[in-house]
């Protein structure tokens, strides 16, 4: 993840001035009067953008390293993670993760699998591949209106980007993989699945804007 862009900022400024001016005669202390002073208030205490941000993506280096230890039968390691994950952040994203493991751990994965096409010309690296499924890990929250029928909790981002390790897994290895899942972990300690697919061609095609974008200097 990157640092929240410009326009992120901006709100957030736009919401500290405002409260300012709110409570500026009314608020519990000089604090709430000063924009100044109310930011770094905020931001000793952890509450600014970036530093949400960081705490988020913290969160999620936790789940996946749960992840990887548990596919490498460190499975004492993986339990003390989510123990100090709880601890530290108060957050169960790994149990969620573990649990999920104790459905699926009859299953022979391959962790951390890079993956490339020479084809198409990008790579990857996939959560975990067995020999039939390609599977990434996210702790975001579900996609709105999941539990509509033909809906699921992954994004459309995230099936696209499952697809392109899929593609690739496939092209390096020459073998066929029949599905894939994108596995959802959540705060509370429980997780979401969704085996939604989204055709190769659908991704070859993002790529390809993408590459167009790139080459005229209008992508990062």
């Amino acid at each position: 993840p990157k640092p929240f862009s410009a326009g992120a900022w901006y709100g957030y400024n736009m919401a500290i001035e405002g409260l300012a001016a709110e409570y500026k005669n009314a608020g519990p202390g000089p604090v709430w009067g000063n924009p100044e002073l109310l930011k770094k208030k905020l931001s000793e205490g952890g509450r600014n953008p970036n530093q949400s941000l960081e705490l988020s993506r913290n969160r999620g280096f936790i789940a996946h390293d749960v992840l990887e230890l548990l596919a490498q039968s460190e499975q004492d390691i993986a339990e003390g993670a989510c123990w100090v994950e709880e601890s530290v952040f108060g957050t169960r994203y790994g149990f969620a993760v573990l649990k999920w493991w104790e459905l699926n751990k009859g299953t022979k994965w391959k962790p951390e699998q890079p993956v490339y096409s020479l084809s198409n010309g990008y790579a990857g690296t996939a959560d975990l591949i067995s020999q039939t499924e390609v599977v990434d890990l996210k702790t975001h929250k579900p996609a709105a209106g999941f539990t509509k029928p033909g809906q699921g909790p992954a994004y459309l981002s995230d099936l696209i980007q499952l697809r392109a390790y899929r593609t690739a897994w496939q092209e390096m290895s020459g073998s066929t993989t029949s599905g894939n899942r994108i596995v959802i972990a959540r705060e509370n300690g429980n997780f979401l699945e969704d085996t939604r697919e989204v055709p190769e061609a659908l991704w070859l095609q993002c790529l390809e804007m993408y590459k167009h974008l790139t080459a005229i200097g209008g992508g990062e």
